[in-house]
């Protein structure tokens, strides 16, 4: 069994909504020894365009460009993933570039932290618990003021289904709930920057952005249901039962319809109670076994 945690993020709350025995395996943190090459594509192209937009003003065109295709690729080398059709070091650097030249030198916008990921850790109302995460970038926008930027990469199409899905995202909304505790105010939105790895001679239709805003109700109410799921959450390590609830919905399980087969689906087959099964025959399974989840401490720097 793991320690109960006194910090929760989207990650943990959106994997137990998923699947109870999804999130004590995460929470074991129990992973494929090669993760998807999709994970390093994405944190890769988010610490490309940070330092792509650190240099707004501050250096030419080509040195900016430089910059951010040298970042990109230091950032994939950390994972060193085994690539595939989509994601590949070649596809991600040709992805940046096409981003750069598709918004142009200058945003309307400048960011307002230093490059890589800003770790955030708020008290929860009523509880004795933390809401965390870490934030792509925050920016300045003016005319509008202090807003988020989250960056978003995608295998798919943009279609405008796949934009409107923000306005329902646990994680943005999250976000905005932790801007609201800092600043005491709502921010004005959270911007949506989304880029499709898929090469498309209309470059418009390669990337998409969209403005989400919440009202402070909205953020009230987010905040209540994390603590519903906290709830549940507890009573599952108090009894220590973490059910296989996403294999009502098997397609969590195998994959399908845009998701990814689950990592831990061949412990699932084992007639035994997880809690049974030690780390090292976890390792001779092919898992490693990987630190403590803390997303919340990064800061300037992605991990």
């Amino acid at each position: 069994m793991f320690s109960f945690p006194d910090t929760f993020d989207n990650t943990m709350l959106s994997t137990f909504c998923v699947c109870h025995r999804r999130f004590y395996w995460f929470m074991r943190r129990a992973f494929r020894s090669s993760e998807p090459p999709y994970f390093a594509f994405g944190k890769a192209f988010g610490a490309g365009i940070n330092a792509w937009h650190a240099g707004q003003g501050k250096a030419s065109e080509d040195a900016r460009l430089a910059k951010a295709l040298l970042t990109a690729q230091k950032e994939w080398y950390k994972d060193d993933p085994m690539p595939d059709n989509t994601n590949s070091l070649d596809n991600l650097l040709r992805l940046l570039e096409d981003y750069t030249v598709h918004y142009g030198e200058e945003e309307r916008w400048k960011p307002s932290y230093k490059t890589g990921e800003l770790g955030f850790a708020f008290p929860i109302p009523g509880t004795s618990y933390f809401y965390g995460g870490s934030l792509d970038q925050p920016i300045e926008w003016e005319g509008y003021g202090k807003m988020l930027r989250e960056d978003k990469t995608t295998g798919a199409w943009i279609t405008p289904s796949y934009m409107e899905q923000w306005e329902l995202s646990t994680q943005v909304t999250g976000y905005m709930w932790a801007f609201l505790q800092l600043h005491g105010e709502v921010p004005f939105g959270a911007l949506m920057n989304v880029a499709s790895k898929k090469s498309r001679k209309e470059k418009d239709l390669q990337f998409g952005r969209r403005i989400v805003e919440h009202s402070e109700w909205k953020l009230n109410e987010f905040i209540e249901g994390t603590k519903e799921i906290i709830r549940e959450i507890e009573w599952c390590h108090q009894w220590s039962s973490f059910p296989m609830t996403g294999a009502r919905d098997p397609i969590a399980c195998v994959g399908g319809m845009g998701r990814s087969a689950c990592i831990y689906k061949d412990l699932c087959f084992l007639e035994r109670n997880p809690e049974d099964i030690e780390d090292e025959e976890l390792i001779s399974s092919g898992y490693i076994i990987k630190p403590p989840w803390k997303p919340w401490e990064r800061e300037g720097e992605n991990e």
